[in-house]
């Protein structure tokens, strides 16, 4: 069973904290009050009998403290004090230290969090549910018969507060937000973390939520190139994913090289724009980079049977031929520049004819790529050089 931890704000009224301590009956309690002589920190372990209720003759009753009511021993409860019970941004950073002193206290156990906005200020109780709707912590609140506008009289209970549907709104605006930035894998972490804390969940609300989460993951997975691993999740709602999984699905067979053409140049292009709008600029300009080189590795294998990792000689012209050597193994792998002087040196060969009009200006632009840390130096790429590159290779291609 997880640890009971109840949380209370406390105001002049002890009777309902007292009762919430006792219906609850948690394993330790953190009462926020404020401080001072007229403030209702007295009321929680003050001496003598510090509360007081008045009674409908309008006579008052004192009583115990409320730790003395609730039979609390000084071990069982801690006691935080605010010294502006009417000031919000106070109240909030008491209970990022009471949050604070719970991972610190009770660290690697099973924990319930309970928090009670019955008593205190409405400023405290406003600071509680706020500050619990962002954390796993359960809402309660003390209901009972009312015989003016005043208070909850007594036989109030403590009642648990829903706020699974708020939470769910919550959770939905950050995924929306992550989601405007392709920032597919922090979108899963989201809902995951909202699949799993959420209590008391609708069916049909859980059942969109795990849509929305494979989705995700799906298209988390097809950033990352694991494009077999993107189908597996997409595949299931091709009515929604419709228009994604025919090309998912050409790029794959491509990569296979049973049919297609160029689609992983486009995917990679796409994937470029992506990592820009996230401002990595350095990814992007490398995956520009790549679809510049694998533009002019797809054209060698399927238009001449020529594969820049094993080279034949015997289909190069000898103008290139010459000049390439073969490494340790006998094998010839060349790169980007020689793939495209390949093609620059084959008879009527379109692709070649437009880079020898682009050459310059693609060296120039890749030329900034081959000092980013991601190459082969340390000078970081801005927005500016991202688009300067992006220009060029798009235009290219």
């Amino acid at each position: 069973m997880p640890k009971k931890i109840l949380i209370l704000t406390v105001g002049g009224s002890c009777e309902p904290i007292v009762n919430a301590i006792s219906k609850t009956s948690p394993d330790f309690v953190y009462f926020v009050c404020s401080s001072g002589s007229k403030g209702s920190r007295k009321v929680v372990d003050g001496k003598d009998k510090p509360c007081q209720e008045r009674e409908k003759d309008g006579t008052v009753k004192t009583m115990p403290s409320i730790v003395d009511q609730a039979g609390l021993q000084a071990e069982k409860y801690e006691i935080i004090e605010i010294e502006d019970p009417d000031d919000f941004q106070m109240c909030y950073e008491k209970l990022l230290e009471v949050k604070s002193d719970i991972e610190k206290r009770f660290a690697d156990e099973s924990l319930s969090v309970i928090a009670n906005y019955t008593g205190g200020t409405k400023t405290m109780s406003a600071a509680l549910v706020a500050f619990s709707l962002l954390t796993d912590w359960d809402l309660q609140c003390n209901v009972g018969p009312r015989v003016d506008l005043i208070k909850v009289r007594s036989g109030d209970v403590p009642v648990p507060v829903s706020v699974a549907q708020v939470r769910i709104r919550q959770h939905l605006q950050i995924v929306s937000e992550l989601l405007r930035g392709y920032h597919y894998g922090e979108a899963v972490e989201v809902l995951e973390r909202l699949l799993t804390d959420s209590r008391y969940m609708p069916g049909e609300i859980r059942r969109e939520l795990i849509k929305a989460n494979n989705l995700c993951k799906g298209f988390n997975a097809w950033d990352l190139f694991d494009h077999r691993e993107a189908l597996s999740f997409l595949e299931h709602y091709g009515e929604f994913t419709g228009r994604w999984l025919a090309f998912l699905r050409k790029l794959i067979k491509a990569q296979d090289q049973e049919q297609g053409g160029y689609e992983e140049v486009e995917d990679l292009l796409l994937n470029a724009e992506r990592r820009a709008v996230q401002m990595r600029f350095d990814d992007a300009v490398a995956r520009l980079y790549r679809a510049v080189e694998l533009l002019a590795q797809i054209r060698l294998k399927k238009q001449y049977q020529i594969d820049t990792s094993n080279v034949d000689l015997s289909k190069v012209p000898e103008s290139v031929r010459t000049k390439l050597i073969p490494d340790d193994d006998g094998k010839v792998r060349i790169g980007q520049s020689w793939a495209y002087a390949i093609l620059t040196a084959m008879d009527n060969e379109p692709m070649g004819e437009v880079y020898r009009k682009w050459e310059k200006r693609l060296k120039n632009a890749l030329t900034k790529r081959n000092f980013s840390i991601l190459a082969h130096g340390n000078v970081p790429i801005d927005k500016a050089t991202y688009d300067e590159v992006s220009s060029t290779v798009c235009s290219f291609i």
